[in-house]
């Protein structure tokens, strides 16, 4: 239930921001936020990162809806089994839901966040829900990795171990147990006394 309400969290922060970005941005075009650092620039984005396959609108969102898909499936079959990893697969989510609709609504991805002291692409709100969604996933998936070679490692050290004590036979077994007589084995009969 909380996933749910950090997707839907994270989903309306991106909207938000684009629905001032398209309303209030637009026309100032940039406002510097932090001078030499940081600028809100209006800008539109018809491709993919970097402006990469631009014009290709419903391309993007077939394939953002088999990416939620794939997602949905891959929790529902406990995929992701940390907080972390989940909180990664619904940044990832929420981002590719965020630039979708804006693909369906605008034909074009609504961007805001320009980095002033070196050429880097302006990006939004979603694109920052999908980086740092992927790095989690990633970072997930190489200590899932590093966890799994361990317990294969210990598996494998444990069946070299259980067959080391299957082949041990000693020269000759120690006595461990004394068995004990039955109660009244190797006892007289009692002795009747005449009447």
């Amino acid at each position: 239930m909380i996933y749910i309400l950090l997707f839907i969290a994270f989903l309306a922060s991106d909207m938000w921001v684009k629905h001032w970005t398209v309303e209030v941005l637009k026309e100032v075009g940039t406002m510097e936020v932090l001078p030499g650092f940081l600028a809100l620039t209006y800008a539109e984005n018809k491709g993919a990162a970097f402006s990469m396959l631009s014009g290709a609108r419903w391309f993007f969102v077939v394939v953002a809806v088999i990416f939620i898909a794939v997602l949905i499936y891959m929790y529902k079959k406990n995929y992701f089994t940390t907080w972390w990893s989940k909180l990664g697969a619904v940044m990832i989510a929420a981002g590719t839901v965020g630039n979708a609709i804006d693909r369906m609504r605008y034909g074009f991805v609504v961007d805001m966040f320009e980095v002033l002291f070196m050429k880097f692409a302006i990006f939004n709100v979603a694109d920052i829900f999908i980086t740092v969604g992927a790095v989690l996933f990633l970072l997930y998936m190489f200590i899932a990795e590093i966890e799994d070679k361990k317990k294969k490692e210990a598996e494998k050290l444990i069946r070299e171990i259980e067959k080391d004590i299957e082949s041990y036979v000693p020269e000759q077994m120690p006595v461990a147990f004394v068995e004990e007589k039955d109660i009244g084995e190797d006892e007289p009969d009692e002795v009747r006394e005449d009447e």
